[in-house]
């Protein structure tokens, strides 16, 4: 039985691909609308314990948060509990519009510092 050099190159180099994918992390990791919304929570406090944000401009955006959750509530109680997929794509554009305000404050710190 001869096997060519060749051959067994290919196979190392496909053995070798399949390790690597496999140890490799899930590139695309889902994150939920309440993971989202906690994270974006933390970020707010944490920024404003470090002083990028007034407790003024903190509590606008806590309000904006509340906001968010309360459409969210509403969203789930019309549809038995459950969000459609245009539901949640409607909280994560609010969520991105939040996230969009909030950075744009902590940016506004660091420029007039």
């Amino acid at each position: 039985m001869k096997i060519s050099i060749r051959y067994i190159l290919s196979l190392s180099t496909v053995i070798l691909l399949v390790q690597v994918i496999s140890c490799m992390p899930s590139m695309s990791q889902t994150v939920t609308v309440t993971e989202r919304q906690d994270k974006l929570m933390a970020s707010i406090a944490s920024s404003e314990k470090s002083g990028e944000l007034t407790a003024k401009e903190a509590a606008s955006l806590r309000k904006d948060a509340a906001k968010i959750v309360e459409r969210e509530t509403k969203m789930e109680s019309k549809n038995g509990g459950k969000m459609s997929y245009a539901n949640i794509n409607e909280i994560e554009k609010a969520l991105n519009k939040l996230s969009n305000k909030l950075h744009k404050n902590q940016l506004a710190k660091r420029v007039t510092h």
